[in-house]
């Protein structure tokens, strides 16, 4: 599972800069929280490279897929 947020960083999550008014540190702790329990991989992007993003992911993950013989019958 992937999480992309545009025009975020760690940074801004640890510093509170969004417009929710959650406690930064619980916002962090749920956010690394989702990571490891559900394996959810978050990524920080900017808007303008979302798209590639969202290629190379599904790129490298349908790869690695094949390359194990997920697919084989």
């Amino acid at each position: 599972m992937f999480l992309i947020c545009e025009n975020a960083s760690w940074e801004n999550l640890i510093n509170g800069k969004y417009r929710s008014k959650m406690h930064p540190n619980a916002f962090t702790a749920s956010a690394v929280a989702w990571m490891v329990r559900y394996g959810a991989n978050l990524v920080f992007c900017k808007e303008e490279t979302s798209s590639r993003m969202i290629r190379e992911i599904l790129y490298r993950d349908l790869k690695e897929r094949l390359e194990r013989g997920e697919f084989d019958e």
